[in-house]
């Protein structure tokens, strides 16, 4: 299953939902999954849609509506019960739609049922049973026509469903199989034959509200179930044909770095090795330079995957100060530069890292030292020469320090002199940007 655990249903095939290839079976099945509601097969990492939530919105939005009209009905079209019989059948109305409406609610919060499949299955039927009796009791044959909010929620609540177990019937199967069913076949007969050999007149009244509203009902929530499955089958659509073209995108820009940046430099060595006289050392300078080109660009990848290690954006300034001949003399411990950083975070940790080591390497510092940690929302990083002595506030404004100072923030970047060399200090703010 794509977007659900479904191992209450079993011997089950995505696609074709073949269930040992027995009919009854898929019907029993599938009718198992449409009465226990979305929630009981929504999982955490369910995909959670905008139309998806939409709908079951639209679910309760529904079951809200059809709660109102009940307890209207009840309060002012009743006028032999007794206010207390009033205020309990409004009770019972609205605990009854709270337990249908309390699935769409499960399902947008990614909950499943914790009673199990079989347990919300009978709790949704017995609260539209209760819910029946009531309503047929209550409303006038001419007003079943006000039930279709509940068909309304049904058919949504069966649409998102089918989407959860990765299974699709279209309306007109949907809406003829319910004709045939023994359940629409038992009910009408039923109330038809009571209406018939019944002696008092007034039970006339709710066997045709009883019928009608079925009626109603059921077309109700075909018609929602055929809508909107067709506009969860279109964001389907919409989403895989996005993906294609986002994922081409980038398969295409890869294909052009490999060929403007990996061949090429390449090319540019075969070319001097073929036009020069290069010895070791110059040869190895040379891959040097290549690897440090080909790091920046892996740290630009992850950079836009997402989140990054701290130590990975370290790393690759760590190994380009020892291709410059650098000695590193302290680097953080592991738990210290395991730190997640994403956005701009990690690229802000990534300008002062390079701008620290640019600096020094180029005041011809020979050894350097690295400590980086986290207090209190924001991370520590220290960079140590021994190219001479630097103050920042000589630093001149519009150039790199200046800049990163103002993106650090106020009195976030320092330097403090040591005895052969320049310590710079940011504190950089990660707060939720860290894990």
């Amino acid at each position: 299953m794509e977007e659900a655990n479904i191992t209450g249903i079993t011997s089950l095939d995505v696609g074709d939902y073949a269930v040992d290839g027995d009919p009854r079976a898929e019907a029993s099945d599938f009718a198992l999954a449409l009465t226990a509601g979305p929630s009981a097969w929504v999982t955490p990492d369910s995909a959670s849609t905008p139309m998806v939530l939409g709908a079951l919105a639209l679910v309760i939005i529904g079951y809200l509506s059809m709660a109102t009209e009940t307890i209207s009905a009840v309060l002012y079209r009743v006028q032999y019960r007794t206010v207390g019989q009033r205020s309990f059948l409004c009770v019972v109305v609205i605990l009854a739609m709270l337990a249908l409406a309390s699935s769409a609610v499960a399902a947008i919060r990614r909950q499943q049922h914790r009673g199990g499949r079989h347990s919300m299955r009978l709790l949704r039927v017995g609260a539209v049973m209760v819910f029946s009796v009531i309503w047929v009791t209550t409303v006038p044959p001419a007003l079943c026509l006000l039930i279709w909010p509940i068909g309304l929620s049904v058919g949504a609540e069966a649409a998102v469903t089918a989407r959860l177990i990765g299974h699709h019937r279209d309306t007109r199967t949907l809406y003829l199989n319910y004709l045939a069913s023994p359940l629409h076949l038992g009910a009408v007969t039923a109330a038809v034959m009571y209406g018939m050999v019944a002696s008092n007149h007034a039970v006339r009244p709710l066997v045709l509200n009883s019928i009608g509203s079925l009626e109603v009902a059921a077309i109700g929530a075909v018609l929602a179930y055929g809508l909107v499955r067709l506009i969860l089958e279109r964001e389907r659509v919409f989403t895989t044909e996005t993906r294609r073209i986002e994922r081409d995108a980038e398969f295409r820009r890869r294909a052009h770095w490999i060929h403007d940046d990996v061949c090429a430099d390449l090319r540019e060595l075969r070319v001097k090795m073929a036009t020069h006289t290069l010895d070791h050392s110059e040869i190895s300078q040379e891959l040097d330079l290549f690897d440090d080109r080909l790091r920046e660009r892996q740290l630009d990848e992850m950079l836009f995957g997402g989140y990054v290690a701290a130590a990975e954006i370290l790393q690759s300034y760590v190994r380009r100060a020892q291709n410059a001949g650098c000695q590193i003399m302290a680097v953080p411990r592991f738990e210290q530069a395991s730190v997640m950083l994403e956005g701009e975070t990690a690229r802000l940790l990534r300008r002062c890292i390079a701008g620290f080591v640019a600096n020094a390497l180029a005041a011809g510092a020979t050894e350097l030292a690295f400590e980086l940690h986290q207090t209190h929302g924001d991370l520590h990083l220290s960079v140590t020469d021994d190219a001479g002595g630097f103050d920042l506030a000589d630093a001149p404004a519009g150039r790199g320090l200046a800049s990163l100072s103002s993106e650090v923030g106020p009195d976030r970047l320092r330097s403090s002199r040591s005895a052969t060399g320049t310590t710079m200090t940011a504190r950089i703010r990660v707060g939720d940007g860290a894990a």
